[in-house]
C-alpha cells in the first residue's frame, strides 16, 4: 500500500512497521497537494459552525480557497493547473462544492461579490 508522501514512498506491510523509502520519482517534483478534511465536527476538522450538509460545507472550502488564491505567499502557484479531486465520500461532496465555486464564480464575474475566481 502506497499513501501520499512529498518525496517518498511510504510502503507499508501487515507483518513490518511502515518505512520510508527515499524516492525521486515523488509527485511534489511535479505538483502540490492542499487537503481539505471536511465537515466540520468529523474527524480531524474542528469549529463551533454547524456543517450538517454539503451545501453548509461548500462556502467554507470556498472560503478557504479565497484565502489561498489572494494570497501573495501563494502566487507563484497560480499559472498551474488546479484539480479539484475527492476520494471515499468526497464524490458526493467534491461535486458540490464545485457546483457552489461556479456559482460564486458567476457572482464575482458579474460583480455582485467581490473575489477572486475559482479556476
Amino acid at each position: 500500500m502506497c499513501m501520499h508522501s512529498p518525496s517518498a514512498a511510504l510502503r507499508f506491510s501487515l507483518y513490518t512497521n511502515p518505512t520510508w523509502i527515499p524516492t525521486s520519482y515523488g509527485w511534489n517534483n511535479l505538483s502540490n497537494m492542499i487537503y481539505i478534511d471536511q465537515p466540520i465536527g468529523k474527524g480531524f476538522p474542528y469549529g463551533t459552525d454547524t456543517v450538517n450538509s454539503m451545501e453548509a460545507a461548500a462556502p467554507f472550502v470556498w472560503t478557504a480557497f479565497q484565502v489561498l488564491f489572494e494570497s501573495q505567499l501563494f502566487s507563484k502557484y497560480a499559472s498551474r493547473e488546479f484539480i479539484f479531486a475527492t476520494e471515499s465520500y468526497g464524490g458526493h461532496y467534491g461535486p458540490s462544492f464545485v457546483t457552489y465555486f461556479d456559482e460564486q464564480n458567476a457572482l464575482t464575474a458579474s460583480g455582485e461579490i467581490d473575489a477572486v475566481l475559482a479556476p
